[in-house]
């Protein structure tokens, strides 16, 4: 008897428990959990912000969205404890030095909302993406909160709702707000090890690099920037070994001289491949590595770019999953992009017509 009642009582506690879980997601949630751009828009996000009743922290490269913006000022007056950290304006030239943020922090302080800039230099770039609400979820993102990655750039973002992960993300955001930097910066073996996350600059460089020779078979790319040689290295390598390596990009995709041209002839003539979208069609923007998707993979889905400053020097953030579900949703969305994207001059000119 008293066995039947613990079990009853488990069972019990064990619902209560699954339905906490269930509830701390908005009830309109993409079922997947992966934010897809720019199909699914700025909605998800607002969806997030709207639902918050405690809690906002929200790490971006910029912000110059006016409903994310909106969103965010009526959480504040609705008593949420908004807080974020952008990438400090003026303080590189251009292309950095990110004039958007200096007007969106007026328009944020105007209404008790004080943007947080990291250390002058500590960092090159503040270029981490994530929000955590209510310290009960998260999303990990590739993209920043404006008008062009919600409706023109390919972006993902990845839903957390693993506690260790999500209070590791709301500690990682809490050093870092409060002046604390150097405390993330000598747990990053810890984080790795213990939740998946890589938090860069320190040790990033080596966690991507082996996870990309973790490849069994393959390895499957978007990067908006692939300029760094060592990373080009470990490419063209696990080519040469027999492994698929695909790598889908926009060509020119700062402007001006392509930085990634040396990276995509040697990995090419490796044997990997590349593709590309214009970037007035479809900008690739999403910073994901997929490693052997096609049995049981793993997934990283963050800021980081396979650009020196980014894998050395930048305040970079992802996480590496092994979901299924979530990691057979991305490369679904790969294989389509894959097959629709062009070969790199055809892709210039496409992207030098639609100028005109």
């Amino acid at each position: 008897m008293i066995k039947i009642i613990r079990v009853f009582i488990f069972i019990f506690l064990s619902g209560i428990l699954s339905e906490a879980i269930l509830e701390a997601l908005p009830s309109d949630w993409p079922k997947d959990k992966v934010i897809l751009l720019p199909e699914m828009g700025s909605t998800p996000i607002l969806v997030a912000i709207n639902s918050a009743k405690k809690s906002i922290d929200l790490t971006l490269y910029h912000l110059d969205d006016p409903q994310i913006i909106d969103a965010l000022i009526k959480a504040k007056e609705k008593g949420v404890n908004v807080r974020i950290i952008f990438h400090k304006p003026h303080l590189y030239p251009s292309p950095f030095e990110n004039k958007i943020n200096e007007e969106t922090s007026e328009k944020l302080k105007a209404h008790g909302i004080i943007p947080h800039f990291l250390i002058d230099h500590q960092y090159t770039l503040t270029h981490y993406k994530f929000i955590v609400i209510d310290h009960d979820f998260a999303v990990i993102q590739t993209f920043n909160y404006d008008d062009f990655n919600f409706k023109q750039a390919r972006n993902f973002g990845l839903t957390i709702e693993d506690e260790k992960q999500v209070t590791a993300l709301s500690r990682i955001f809490e050093n870092d707000f409060t002046g604390n930097s150097f405390k993330n910066d000598e747990d990053v073996l810890n984080l790795w090890s213990q939740t998946n996350i890589i938090l860069g600059p320190k040790e990033q460089r080596k966690f991507i690099t082996d996870l990309l020779k973790s490849a069994k078979q393959s390895v499957y790319i978007y990067q908006q920037d692939l300029s760094d040689p060592e990373i080009g290295k470990v490419l063209s390598m696990l080519a040469k070994e027999g492994k698929r390596v695909e790598v889908l990009m926009s060509p020119e995709p700062f402007g001006g001289i392509d930085n990634n041209r040396l990276n995509q002839t040697i990995i090419t003539a490796s044997g990997g491949g590349f593709r590309f979208h214009p970037k007035k069609e479809l900008y690739i923007h999403a910073k994901v590595i997929l490693i052997d998707p096609e049995t049981d993979g793993q997934m990283y889905i963050g800021s980081c770019n396979l650009w020196p400053e980014s894998l050395s020097r930048n305040r970079e953030l992802g996480i590496v999953t092994r979901n299924k579900p979530q990691i057979d949703a991305v490369y679904k969305t790969f294989q389509k992009d894959w097959h629709t994207a062009y070969g790199y001059d055809e892709a210039k000119a496409r992207t030098s017509a639609l100028k005109n």
